[in-house]
C-alpha cells in the first residue's frame, strides 16, 4: 500500500519521473544510467551507504517500513577554501547550524 502511495504521489508531479526498481542492483544501475537525483528506498543502512558513497550528489529518501517516518539523507561537501584553524571552526559551526 505504501509503495502505491509513493508511486501515485511521484507520478502526479509533472516535473518528476518514477523509475521502479525491484532490487538494490537494479537501483544502482538505474542511478548510474539515468542520472537520478533522488532515490526513495525502504530502510537498509548498507544500501544507503553504498548509494551515497558511489553517488555523492544523490539524495535518498528513506521510508520506514511502517510508513510513519521518512528521512532525506544526503552527503554535503563544504570546501575549506584556505584551510586554517578559523575556516575549520567556521565549517564545523556551519554544519551544526544547518542541521535540523
Amino acid at each position: 500500500m505504501l509503495r502505491d502511495i509513493v508511486e501515485a504521489t511521484v507520478k502526479s508531479q509533472p516535473d518528476m519521473a518514477l523509475v521502479d526498481c525491484d532490487d538494490a542492483k537494479s537501483l544502482e544501475r538505474a542511478i548510474e544510467q539515468r542520472a537520478i537525483d533522488v532515490a526513495i528506498v525502504a530502510g537498509g543502512a548498507r544500501l544507503l551507504e553504498r548509494l551515497l558513497l558511489a553517488n555523492p550528489g544523490l539524495k535518498v529518501v528513506v521510508v520506514g517500513a511502517d510508513g510513519h517516518a521518512a528521512e532525506l539523507v544526503e552527503l554535503r561537501r563544504r570546501s575549506l577554501v584556505e584551510p586554517s584553524p578559523r575556516s575549520l571552526v567556521d565549517a564545523i559551526r556551519g554544519a551544526l547550524n544547518s542541521q535540523g
